[in-house]
This record gives structure tokens, C-alpha cells and sequence, in this order.
């Protein structure tokens, strides 16, 4: 249990200082597009079946 409240704390001060923001325009636009990408190919690769 503890770990999931320093995770709340972390999360907390992170969105209410804007730290989140300076941190996440620090990433490549390309990063970001690829972890995006691969959280959203299981999901696709389940539908495309279904549709075709």
C-alpha cells in the first residue's frame, strides 16, 4: 500500500506544479509516438479480426 500512495503523492505534485508539463515537452515528439503506439497495437490487432 505504501507504494501506491508515494505514486499519488509523486502524481499529485507533479500535476499541481506543472513539472508533468516541462517534463513530458522534454520527450520526442517520435518517443511519444511510438509508446502510444504500442499500447494501442494489442488492441487493434484484437479488433482487426472482428472487422474483417
Amino acid at each position: 500500500m505504501g507504494a501506491y500512495v508515494v505514486a499519488a503523492l509523486v502524481s499529485l505534485v507533479l500535476g499541481a506544479t506543472g513539472l508533468f508539463g516541462k517534463l513530458l515537452a522534454a520527450v520526442p515528439k517520435p518517443i511519444t509516438a511510438g509508446v502510444l503506439a504500442g499500447v494501442l497495437l494489442p488492441f487493434a490487432m484484437r479488433v482487426a479480426p472482428a472487422v474483417a
